[in-house]
């Protein structure tokens, strides 16, 4: 894929070339132009991405696939004047950014807000929707808040060039820092967060406040110092590549003068002087941008290629997914259950034994548990925590109907009887390996209360548990990692330390994955020394505020 999406810029520089010969265009167009044909299939190259088992995003391959066909008509807009004309074909365009926009999207969300350098990567992507939305602005000839055409090119060409590129090189940057220090200082964050936040405020402060924008000039500036300071002095320890590190520090260089140039615009915009007309910004800012700091950087990060640090796609989820209501009856009506008995989750719990965790540690009663689930006797006791009482009702409204995670209020009787049921899942049907449903439903009501399918799986001396409960249109995925302490033992979705792990709690779809901002983590020890009863925690946090408790009492039948 790599390739042919160098190909594809290697004929859009020839389709450039040619272009100028009959085009009448600013010196602005020509360097938009530029950007379209050349450094957009580039970046993509650069930033491909493929997941354990070698696939590619959809959203990636879609914007491979359909770039030849935008190129062109984003080229044949530039040969009519700003109208309605022009603005049409500049559509074609507008919708290919949007397609990079949801490549960038679907990363992020499918990980999650884990690697700030992968997180800099993704928001880079999504800002090229900008970039084309500011093109057809243009192209229709439409003045938006009396900014004058000029100034609405040079936001598009901005959104083509520095705020889509810059935080994709200081992502590659943190690719290198963590590939060989192990991890990212507290500098590079900084210089990060930084580069995602200041093109947003640039364009923002050029709308409403001068002072906003020359304060995110200011950001942008020091943090794309940090960056060529990283590059030009640690990049030889970071870039084993002469060449790529020649074009990295000529690149680097580059973007030191041009960005000390628009410094020098900013604060003239702010004094309201002129201190540099915009003709000559475009002349040195402009063609220094494109050719020195982008063309340069892109080339040399691509002979570099740094990889990320963990692959995080790829994992092994269920195929089983809900409609409206999921019930007692799911596995049997959607014919996902195989003929046999089980007794357990498991059927050996030594199977997450794995260098980080030792199930020999963990108390034989817990063990049991987990391998003879039915003969045991759960009592719990649910509290929704101070705050949350408003979202439990509402909460309880949704899931009394669809029979699915169906927790009871703070002030209802929870000690009514429950029934459980574990039955084998057809592995072929649900993708992954040696799968256990489990259903408990109300002794009472005979609906169900919690309806799951039980797995594991295992990556990079890593072993998970891999639980789906299916949802409507969906399903939510608890991918847990087991802990020791002393001989209880913990399984917990938080993240280990490094964010190199699947744990997580995730919303999966046959189209697209979501890590949800939502953590758990169970707590499984044995109460007392002469009995054989036990005890559980399950706790949960939404965006790192804890809403949810439920305390368990466990008793062998």
């Amino acid at each position: 894929m790599k390739k042919f999406t160098i190909t594809q810029a290697i004929l859009g520089a020839l389709l450039w070339g040619v272009s100028l010969s009959f085009l009448t265009v600013s010196l602005i167009e020509i360097l938009l132009l530029f950007a379209i044909l050349v450094i957009l299939p580039l970046t993509l190259a650069l930033t491909e991405t493929q997941d354990r088992q070698g696939r590619f995003f959809k959203s990636y391959k879609l914007c491979v696939y359909a770039y030849p066909v935008a190129a062109v008509l984003a080229l044949i807009s530039f040969i009519y004047p700003p109208g309605l004309v022009g603005g049409m074909f500049s559509l074609g365009w507008l919708l290919w950014t949007l397609f990079v926009f949801f490549y960038g999207l679907s990363r992020l969300l499918a990980r999650g807000f884990a690697y700030l350098e992968e997180v800099s990567i993704d928001v880079g992507l999504m800002y090229m929707a900008l970039g084309g939305a500011w093109f057809s602005i243009f192209q229709f000839g439409i003045d938006v808040m009396d900014f004058g055409a000029q100034i609405i090119l040079l936001t598009a060409i901005h959104f083509h060039f520095s705020a889509l590129i810059t935080p994709i090189f200081i992502g590659m940057l943190g690719r290198s820092s963590r590939q060989s220090q192990g991890s990212v200082s507290i500098v590079y964050r900084v210089m990060a967060v930084g580069v995602i936040i200041s093109p947003m405020g640039i364009a923002i402060g050029i709308t409403y406040s001068r002072l906003i924008e020359f304060m995110f000039v200011v950001v942008f500036v020091i943090s794309l110092g940090a960056y060529a300071y990283y590059t030009v002095v640690k990049g030889r320890k970071l870039v084993d590549h002469t060449l790529a590190y020649l074009l990295l520090l000529l690149s680097s260089l580059t973007i030191v003068f041009t960005m000390l140039l628009a410094f020098y615009y900013g604060l003239g915009r702010l004094l309201r002087a002129e201190l540099i007309s915009i003709p000559d910004m475009v002349v040195v800012h402009g063609i220094g941008n494109a050719f020195g700091f982008v063309l340069l950087g892109v080339v040399g990060w691509l002979l570099v290629r740094p990889g990320m640090a963990f692959k995080p796609y790829g994992v092994t989820y269920s195929r089983l997914y809900g409609r409206w209501k999921i019930g007692a009856d799911f596995f049997h009506r959607s014919n996902y259950i195989r003929e046999g008995k089980v007794n357990g989750l498991v059927d050996d719990f030594d199977i997450f034994h794995q260098k980080n965790f030792n199930a020999a540690d963990v108390d034989p009663q817990v063990k049991d548990f987990y391998e003879n689930t039915l003969s045991h006797h759960l009592v719990s006791q649910t509290t929704w925590l101070k705050g949350f009482h408003f979202l439990s009702l509402l909460y309880k409204g949704v899931s009394s109907r669809i029979e699915q995670i169906d927790l009871p209020l703070n002030h209802e009787d929870q000690s009514l009887g429950v029934e459980s049921e574990i039955r084998i899942v057809d592995s072929e049907k649900d993708g992954r390996d040696v799968i256990r449903a489990w259903v408990r439903t109300s002794r009472k009501t005979k609906k169900a209360l919690f309806v799951a399918a039980y797995s594991y799986h295992k990556y990079d001396d890593w072993a998970y548990m891999n639980i789906a409960l299916p949802l409507p249109l969906g399903q939510m995925t608890g991918i847990l990692r087991p802990e020791n302490k002393l001989n209880n033992l913990i399984l917990t979705s938080e993240a280990f330390k490094g964010g190199k792990g699947d744990e997580g709690i995730y919303y999966v779809t046959k189209w697209f994955r979501i890590r949800l901002p939502i953590d758990e983590r169970f707590v499984v020890w044995k109460s007392d020394k002469e009995k054989e009863d036990l005890k559980a925690t399950h706790e949960m946090w939404m965006f790192g505020i804890q809403f949810l408790s439920i305390d368990y009492s466990i008793s062998k039948r």
